[in-house]
C-alpha cells in the first residue's frame, strides 16, 4: 500500500469524527511517521506497512477519546458523534435553543452542574454560544466537503471525504440541569420531540411546529409556557405559578397539575386534565375538541368554551361552593348539583356540544 492509498483509506475510517481538525492532525501525524520510516531508509510499503491497520490505529483512537472524556475536567470534552460543554449553574440565567429536528431531552444532572450534549454528523451541529444566556442553534456542520486538503511539507494533499449522511442517522441534543435551582429554558423547535422529566428549571417555555411536549415531575419557579401546532402535550405531577398549553390538532392530556392560574386551548385536539390544582384563575377552549377537567381544590375564576366539543367539569366541594353558568345552544346539559351563589365563578359554554358538571 503507498502513502497516499494508506492516508486516504485513514481519512475515510474517521468519517466518525465531528472535527476536521481531528482528522487532520491524525493523518499529519502518520504522514510524518511514514516520512520519517522512509528517511531511515525503508521503502514507502514498509514505512506504511509499520504503521500496523487502519483498523487498529482508529480502534485505538476511539478507546483514547473515551478515556480522555470520562477523566475530562468540566469545560468541554468531545468523542466520536458525541460533544460536551459543562456550564456553571451559577452563571447561567438562561439557555436559548434553536432547533429545526431531533429529539430534546431536558434531564437531571449527575453532578449538579449543566451539561449540554449533543451528537454531531458529517452534516449538522449544534453552535453553543454565550455565557449568561447561552444560545444552542443547529447549523450546517461546513467541516465536512467532499474533500479534505492537508498541508504536508510544503505542499497540499488532497483526500476525499464521502458524504456519510448515514452515520448518525438521528441527531438529539440534551439539557442536563441541577434537580433544582435550573435557569430558564426556551426551546424553539420544527419537528422534534421535547422531554422534561425531574428537573426544576427558573421557567420553561416551548415552542414546536409537529413535534410531541412529555413534561413528568418538573417544578418550575416561573412561568411554563408550550405552543405546538400537530404535536400532543403530555403532563404528569407538573407545577409552576402559571402555566399556559395551546395546541392546534394535538391532544392535551395532563395529570396533576399545580399552577395558581392555568391556560388550556386547542383546535380538534381533546384536552383531558385530572387532578388540576388551579387556586386563582383557569381557561380552557376548543373548537371541534372533548374537554375533561376533574379539580382537586375550587378554583376562584374557571371558563370552558368550545364549538363542537363535549364538556365535562368535576368540581371539588359542594356546589354551594360555586356560582355556575353554562350556555348551550344545541346540546344537552346535565348537573348533579344546584345553581348556588358560591364565592367561586364557573362558566361553561358551548355551542353544540354537551355539558355535564358534577361536585363532590
Amino acid at each position: 500500500m503507498t502513502k497516499s492509498e494508506f492516508l486516504d483509506e485513514l481519512c475515510r475510517a474517521l468519517r466518525f469524527c465531528p472535527s476536521a481538525e481531528e482528522v487532520q492532525r491524525t493523518v499529519n501525524f502518520y504522514a510524518e511517521a511514514i516520512d520519517d520510516r522512509m528517511e531511515d531508509g525503508m521503502s514507502e510499503e514498509e514505512a506504511v506497512a509499520a504503521m500496523g491497520s487502519v483498523e487498529d490505529i482508529v480502534r485505538e483512537l476511539k478507546s483514547t477519546w473515551q478515556k480522555e472524556e470520562d477523566s475530562a475536567p468540566a469545560g468541554e470534552s468531545v468523542r466520536p458523534g458525541k460533544v460536551t460543554r459543562v456550564f456553571s449553574p451559577d452563571s447561567v440565567s438562561r439557555i436559548e435553543v434553536f432547533d429545526t429536528s431531533g429529539s430534546i431531552d431536558i434531564l437531571p444532572s449527575p453532578d449538579g452542574q449543566i451539561h449540554i450534549e449533543y451528537t454531531a454528523s458529517d452534516t449538522w451541529r449544534y453552535d453553543i454560544t454565550g455565557e449568561s444566556v447561552v444560545t444552542v442553534r443547529r447549523v450546517k456542520n461546513g467541516e465536512w466537503g467532499k474533500t479534505l486538503t492537508l498541508g504536508l511539507f510544503g505542499r497540499d494533499f488532497t483526500v476525499p471525504i464521502p458524504n456519510f449522511n448515514g452515520a448518525f442517522k438521528e441527531l438529539y441534543l440534551r439539557l442536563l440541569l441541577p434537580a433544582s435551582g435550573g435557569p430558564a429554558v426556551n426551546v424553539n423547535s420544527v419537528s422534534g420531540d421535547v422531554e422534561c422529566r425531574n428537573v426544576s428549571p427558573a421557567q420553561l417555555y416551548v415552542k414546536l411546529a409537529s413535534g410531541d411536549v412529555t413534561l413528568a415531575y418538573a417544578r418550575m419557579e416561573g412561568k411554563l409556557s408550550v405552543i405546538t401546532v400537530s404535536g400532543d402535550v403530555d403532563l404528569t405531577e407538573v407545577s409552576a405559578p402559571e402555566a399556559a398549553v395551546s395546541t392546534v390538532s394535538g391532544g392535551v392530556d395532563i395529570e396533576d397539575l399545580n399552577a395558581a392560574e392555568l391556560d388550556l386551548k386547542t383546535v380538534s385536539g381533546d384536552i383531558d386534565a385530572g387532578a388540576i390544582a388551579a387556586t386563582r384563575r383557569l381557561t380552557a377552549g376548543s373548537v371541534s375538541g372533548d374537554i375533561d377537567l376533574a379539580l382537586t381544590v375550587p378554583c376562584e375564576r374557571l371558563g370552558i368554551d368550545s364549538v363542537s366539543g363535549d364538556v365535562e367539569l368535576a368540581l371539588p366541594g359542594s356546589d354551594t361552593l360555586y356560582t355556575l353558568t353554562t350556555k348551550t345552544n344545541t346540546g344537552d346539559v346535565e348537573i348533579s348539583g344546584h345553581r348556588c351563589a358560591g364565592p367561586n365563578q364557573v362558566r361553561v359554554k358551548t355551542m353544540s356540544g354537551d355539558i355535564t358538571v358534577s361536585f363532590g
